[in-house]
């Protein structure tokens, strides 16, 4: 007889399966700066809501205490910005492959290249004393 082999589905994992699966295991500090969240809820969460509660945070701190809290600051804006522009990158690869256009991922980048220079300018006035 002929040996068959009968495929019920079972056991083939789903490629959002297997992302779900290895993000379980990995921090969402991980997960951000891997670039593995959407590049919309990376901006708008990470980048915009928990930047501005962060910064509001360590603004109070350093007003307080010390400018040395700006520290933190400065530490979530470069972890939140590597991951939108990891995500970013990954969005581009999605709508590349489906041959969609993929502007949102270039301002993603624009945003990330901004920021940065936004944050160095203050981290200069900081330093500074003003």
């Amino acid at each position: 007889g002929v040996l068959s082999v009968i495929d019920d589905g079972k056991n083939k994992k789903t490629s959002t399966e297997i992302n779900q699966n290895n993000r379980k295991n990995k921090s969402f500090i991980e997960t951000v700066w891997n670039g593995e969240e959407t590049m919309s809820k990376t901006f708008w969460i990470y980048c915009i809501v928990l930047g501005v509660l962060v910064g509001g945070v360590t603004g109070v701190l350093a007003g307080l205490y010390s400018n040395a809290f700006y520290i933190l600051t400065g530490i979530y804006i470069f972890w939140s910005n590597i991951g939108l522009w990891n995500s970013s990158n990954k969005y581009r690869q999605a709508k590349l492959s489906l041959k969609q256009p993929y502007g949102w991922s270039t301002a993603a980048k624009v945003y990330v290249v901004l920021n940065f220079l936004t944050t160095l300018s203050q981290v200069g006035f900081i330093l500074q004393g003003y």
